[in-house]
């Protein structure tokens, strides 16, 4: 069983483009931050640097790094993050917006053909999104799309969330995360694609799985322990070798 287990924001929709309402992930982030804690959540998250692929429940930790001030658990915090940032963000999905990343589509229809001569494989999303955004673009993508090879299991932040464990489990590049997906899909290789080199690429060596890099656009470095066995630019060319892998 090949087992292909991909970041979603960044890797497979490109949610960081705006949306015609200039509405992004990033976006959605600044209004929530900015609606939760005023005008010093907006500042303290320009000083952190902005989202930068953080999970909800880091970037509440790095905005409390810079004094504001957060009431009960982290973990509560950030649900209150979630909740608002997802009122923003689930009602800019149209046919328009995410798009799926370049040549994602075509890696979609190479899925199907290669299920339907029996080569056995599955996907999974490993995500510090969310699954009701991550479900809805799909689906959205599902309508436009003559086949779409649907996900067997979605790993994202409300998964972990609220698991009565150490921050720095929940949030990548910890193998925890990978652990979660194994217990749904044992058996068989696995594969791990994502965007960023640092939180992706080293999640994908702490687990132990061969990590393709999506770089198009990423000008960040690779960390020396991160070397991957496919930097592509363009899912056409992931597709291309799937036979192979």
């Amino acid at each position: 069983m090949l087992n292909l287990v991909l970041d979603f924001d960044g890797t497979m929709a490109d949610t960081f483009k705006p949306s015609p309402n200039e509405i992004g992930v990033s976006e959605a982030y600044c209004l929530a931050v900015d609606e939760l804690f005023g005008e010093k959540g907006g500042k303290a998250l320009c000083a952190v640097g902005g989202l930068q692929n953080r999970a909800p429940i880091e970037l509440i930790h790095a905005l409390q790094a810079k004094g504001i001030r957060i009431s009960g658990r982290l973990e509560d915090a950030a649900e209150n993050l979630v909740k608002t940032k997802m009122e923003v963000l689930l009602r800019e999905i149209t046919p328009n917006w995410p798009l799926p990343c370049a040549g994602y589509a075509e890696f979609n229809e190479e899925l199907c053909r290669l299920s339907k001569r029996k080569k056995h494989l599955r996907l999974a999303i490993l995500s510090s999104g969310h699954t009701s955004f991550i479900e809805r673009t799909l689906k959205t993508w599902k309508k436009e799309w003559e086949s779409l090879f649907w996900p067997s299991i979605i790993i994202s932040d409300d998964n972990v969330r609220q698991l009565p464990i150490s921050m720095e489990k929940k949030i990548k590049p910890s193998p925890f995360l990978f652990q979660l997906v194994r217990e749904k899909m044992s058996e068989g290789s696995f594969f791990y694609f994502g965007d960023d080199p640092a939180k992706d690429g080293m999640l994908a060596v702490n687990a132990g799985v061969p990590f393709g890099w999506f770089s198009s656009g990423n000008k960040k470095a690779l960390p020396s322990e991160v070397v991957p066995f496919l930097t592509f630019s363009n899912w056409k060319e992931v597709a291309f070798v799937l036979e192979y892998l």
